[in-house]
């Protein structure tokens, strides 16, 4: 007989008006459940973005999670990867049919900002019933009926509680699962949490990656990752930049482009991976900001205590995770404050060029 299986949803997105959020949760999520769902995503979108200043939200990218309670797993993108225009339109149809012709498109915010991405993911319960996954569909479009939940708090004023949402049970659903999965030599996942794993990043190979993954009978994080540029993996891993370093990656598995051969990776215990013998050449540096500083040591504290971390602990770090995050707010409001007040420099200078020309002549003039 086919396991039942306990099925719910996570949402992490931004809407018309509001900020980055979950947005939709199992109802069963407590509070540190929702945060190893959230660091997970927040560092693929910090490693994709911080690469290029290209669209790196135009890039898929998959995550799979599993701990001794639950499977999670989804694809992170702009929804303009995810559905066709024809899609959204017909979302907007039915659910924003109210709503100005500017807030029906779900790919932009009200100031006209490009919501960078979402993610859309399914959660299974880990049960004696359901102790492995079937393998999972590698198609994309088993996560488009979640973007209705997008619909249902797009045009939100404030931040509301997000939607709890209750397990459905199925019979092994096919629409979810292969029907027909090809096992044979599927490659092997590190379980290790004090090691990372690097992984061919080739379609063919990271749907074995994906099948790997809900077989396993331990603990697993898994990014198959598309970057902007398609950059040498090593360069990303010995990156300066501290914020999106891999060496300190909370994944145990990262399948990226340009990889050809599995590498494994150990990490140390000041949360740092060694490759080759650390010379004083190969440590990452700091780009000098105070708060880059403080974000890469509040970092590598999560790191170092993401397994089995007390509860004071945990308190004190997101203590300082937002006032951290304050800082942080208030230099973004100097620096936007900055543009607008620059912008208004240039129309002034716009405006009355005419005149500042002739202002400058007769400068010169009275100087000669």
């Amino acid at each position: 007989m086919s396991p039942k299986i306990s099925w719910s949803a996570f949402i992490y997105t931004k809407t018309y008006k509001v900020d980055y959020r979950i947005i939709a949760h199992p109802d069963d999520f407590n509070d540190d459940k929702k945060k190893w769902v959230t660091s997970h995503i927040k560092e693929v979108n910090t490693a994709i973005t911080l690469q290029s200043l290209s669209r790196p939200e135009e890039l898929l990218q998959r995550v799979f999670l599993s701990d001794r309670q639950h499977y999670v797993f989804g694809v992170l993108c702009n929804l303009r990867k995810l559905l066709t225009e024809n899609e959204r339109n017909d979302l907007a149809a039915k659910y924003l049919s109210q709503a100005d012709e500017n807030a029906k498109n779900l790919t932009v915010d009200n100031k006209y900002r490009r919501v960078a991405f979402a993610f859309l993911g399914y959660v299974i319960q880990r049960t004696p019933d359901c102790p492995e996954l079937p393998p999972i569909r590698f198609d994309i479009d088993i996560f488009k009926p979640l973007c209705e939940y997008i619909c249902h708090k797009w045009l939100e004023e404030t931040q509301n509680p997000p939607i709890f949402l209750p397990y459905n049970i199925e019979e092994s659903p096919e629409w979810l699962f292969e029907p027909s999965p090809q096992l044979d030599d599927l490659p092997t996942l590190n379980t290790n949490p004090s090691g990372l794993q690097l992984h061919p990043g080739t379609e063919s190979y990271t749907q074995q990656l994906w099948m790997s993954a809900a077989l396993c009978d331990k603990p697993q994080t898994l990014w198959i990752g598309q970057l902007p540029g398609n950059p040498n993996p090593e360069s990303i891993l010995v990156s300066s930049v501290p914020e999106i370093s891999i060496l300190e990656s909370r994944f145990f598995n990262i399948a990226l482009p340009n990889i050809d051969t599995q590498k494994i990776y150990s990490k140390q215990p000041q949360g740092s991976i060694e490759i080759t013998p650390a010379t004083p050449e190969s440590q990452p540096t700091h780009d000098g900001n105070p708060l880059n500083c403080l974000v890469r040591e509040i970092e590598k504290l999560k790191n170092i205590s993401s397994l089995f971390i007390p509860k004071e602990l945990q308190e004190s770090i997101e203590k300082l995770e937002i006032k951290v995050s304050e800082l942080q707010n208030e230099n973004r409001k100097k620096d936007e404050k900055i543009a607008e007040l620059e912008s208004k420099v240039s129309e002034f200078k716009e405006e009355y060029k005419d005149i500042l020309k002739k202002i400058k002549i007769e400068q010169i003039k009275s100087q000669e």
